[in-house]
């Protein structure tokens, strides 16, 4: 990118046709998954996407108009939106309040890129004053300006980050030369006849004139019924284009050039964002043998690669060679960055959630707090870093039952957004969310209801209804909902969070496939058992297909249809469906993980009630040994076990040996 017109337009052709541009005055760089251009101007650095958000398609419009670029500014975590791998469409948030949207509803943009601004400050004051962009440092609008947008503005300096966008004529309003639909529908009362009359091009939704320097755009998307929404497309227009640059690349600069291994990763983590695993696990392979060879195993981009795909090995399913990975990378990074490199606090973050997931709790809480202190040394305690690694940590202690100090947290992180972020601040309410997950958890269902519906509304207002975010506040409130046994209530909030989720991501995403999943089992509580099946099969099937037969998540949909279908009498079908689940847990959670043991017992009940008495009664001594083995004998999972087999044995009219074992277990607990 240049100052220019001309450098702009030939950085939007080459991004289109697939080609990595290259401008003298922006440097390469990234922000998280994102990659970008980086213009350091004298008062701080502005980060561009890398790509165009392209509206073209937005709207029918005449195939022979015109285009238009511009450049939305505005701050790091919206910036990041753009870059959530996970979703089909992407948005850029318009104004569509009259408080906000001063000259119509919209996304509002400018004509100049960074470097025709040269300060992040020109394009505050563009943004936000009615007077010029290039006021004098001494003028109280210079300071006003930046102290309510700049660096101290709750949610981050609103200068710091770009993103083209290639939008049609039809769809773009300037100033000063045409008004949006709604604006020019206002009146304003004129101060010297006291007459309403209408707002003048180049004035303000109160009739305030602007200075005829600034330069700024109004882009105007609407939905079917003509009602203003959040400029979107599609997510997987990104994929193709990255894509085509990936094959011209490997023809310009060969397999294993710089610019090449880039595109190569940021395809992969959009490729794996859409659930398109084994592309790019292949590309993350690719990558990460050509980095070991050309940059050695300890380069900063080699240990990057590594925690990439260990992510997508994990997710995929394939703990151990995730844990092989997370484990080298790890320890080359304390050996050769240090224990507070961010590479190293990232990669124990990882092996963290690794072995939570994988069920070895004890590992995994010292590197949660070790990831926690680096990151307090590094950045202080209200970094957003921080409170993430603080959230993350609290999560673990509710998953071990440690509860107080839990919640403890998870309020630390909450005051702390809350006081850095504002109330309305996403990640401001996303720690409402998890908090009250936690309350919900130890039982205190109204102070949850409370925080769920508060958190859901805060979404809906601020994110909008079919944000992920806001789709997972309905799905917690309606699991909730169906705690309480208000089932009426959980079902519209089920079905609208995979309404939004299969519109949003897909039918074989995860989160799809967790939805229907939930709604199966509320369908299955209130006894429509046909369509609850259906759901059930749809989620087992697609799981299979997209995360592999091996899968946690398909293991534990396997588990859920062989539960239904032993409840409807249908054993024969349910049996095979609880093997292949008790298989595959014991394999990856261990012999003695609940959800091991919470499997066999199934099974155990199902052939008992098959009348294949042996097998059932091996798996009931067998899961109560196990209990006994790594709980203890009076652990209540074990009395519970040992109850489940004193029962077994009663009902098969074994007075003796149930009584013997009773004796037993009183002796071992005393």
């Amino acid at each position: 990118m240049g100052a220019g017109a001309s450098d702009t337009s030939a950085k939007t052709a080459q991004d289109l046709q697939g080609k990595l541009y290259e401008g003298l005055q922006y440097s390469l760089d990234s922000i998280g998954e994102l990659l970008t251009f980086r213009y350091d101007a004298p008062d701080g650095a502005v980060h561009v996407w890398r790509h165009a958000f392209d509206l073209r398609d937005v709207q029918s419009s005449d195939s022979k108009a015109g285009v238009r670029i511009l450049y939305h500014y505005t701050n790091e975590l919206a910036f990041l939106n753009i870059g959530d791998l996970e979703q089909s469409s992407t948005e850029l948030f318009a104004s569509l309040v009259d408080s906000r949207a001063h000259f119509g509803k919209g996304v509002y943009a400018s004509q100049h890129e960074p470097s025709a601004f040269k300060l992040r400050v020109r394009i505050l004051l563009n943004n936000y004053s009615n007077g010029s962009p290039g006021c004098c440092a001494d003028d109280p609008e210079h300071a006003r300006v930046l102290s309510e947008w700049g660096d101290a503005n709750p949610s981050g300096h609103r200068a710091g980050f770009c993103i083209p966008i290639i939008a049609p004529e039809q769809l773009a309003y300037n100033i000063f030369q045409k008004q949006t639909p709604d604006l020019a529908e206002k009146q304003t009362q004129d101060p010297t006849t006291g007459k309403l009359r209408p707002i003048r091009l180049g004035e303000d939704y109160k009739g305030r004139a602007i200075h005829r320097a600034r330069d700024v755009w109004v882009l105007r998307s609407v939905d079917t019924s003509g009602k203003v929404v959040n400029a979107s497309v599609d997510a997987d227009s990104v994929l193709e284009l990255l894509k085509l640059r990936l094959r011209k690349l490997r023809d310009t600069d060969g397999d294993t050039g710089p610019a090449t291994l880039d595109c190569m990763s940021e395809l992969a983590g959009r490729l794996a964002g859409r659930a398109q695993h084994a592309e790019a696990e292949k590309l993350q392979r690719e990558c990460l043998e050509c980095l070991r060879d050309k940059l050695g195993n300890d380069a900063p981009e080699t240990l990057l690669t590594m925690n990439n795909l260990a992510i997508l090995l994990k997710d995929q399913g394939q703990p151990e060679e995730a844990e092989l990975l997370f484990r080298e990378a790890l320890k080359t990074s304390r050996d050769k960055l240090g224990n507070d490199h961010e590479h190293t606090l990232l990669l124990a973050g990882g092996l963290a959630i690794l072995l939570q997931d994988c069920g070895q709790l004890q590992e995994s809480e010292p590197l949660y707090r070790e990831v926690l202190e680096g990151r307090r040394r590094r950045f202080g305690k209200h970094h957003p870093d921080t409170l993430g690694a603080l959230n993350d940590l609290a999560y673990l202690l509710k998953v071990r039952n440690e509860l107080d100090e839990a919640e403890l947290l998870y309020r630390e992180t909450l005051d702390g957004r809350r006081e850095k972020l504002g109330n309305n601040h996403p990640e401001m309410l996303n720690s409402m969310h998890n908090l009250a997950a936690l309350l919900q958890s130890q039982g205190r269902l109204d102070e949850a209801e409370a925080m769920y519906c508060e958190a859901l509304e805060g979404r809906r207002n601020k994110l909008g209804e079919d944000h992920p975010s806001t789709l997972n506040s309905a799905n917690s409130l309606a699991g909730l909902f169906a705690a309480q046994g208000q089932l009426d209530k959980a079902e519209p909030l089920f079905r609208e969070a995979l309404q939004g989720r299969r519109a949003k991501f897909g039918d074989d995403h995860p989160s799809t496939l967790a939805s229907l999943n939930n709604l199966a089992g509320l369908l299955r509580a209130r006894g429509q058992v046909r369509e609850a099946e259906l759901l059930f099969r749809e989620a087992l099937q697609t799981s299979r297909l997209t995360l592999g037969s091996d899968h946690a998540k398909t293991l534990a949909f396997a588990g859920n249809l062989a539960c239904h279908l032993r409840d409807q009498g249908k054993l024969k079908e349910a049996a095979p469906l609880y093997r292949e689940a008790l298989c595959g847990t014991q394999a990856q959670m261990g012999e003695s993980h609940p959800k091991t043991l919470g499997l066999m017992f199934n099974l155990a009940v199902l052939l008992e009630s098959a009348g294949e008495m042996k097998e059932a009664e091996e798996l009931f001594r067998e899961e109560l040994t196990r209990s006994m083995k790594e709980n203890g004998v009076s652990h209540p999972d074990s009395m519970e076990s040992a109850g489940n087999l004193v029962r077994f044995f009663q009902e098969q009219g074994r007075v003796t040996e149930a009584q013997e074992l009773i004796v037993k277990i009183r002796r071992a607990v005393a």
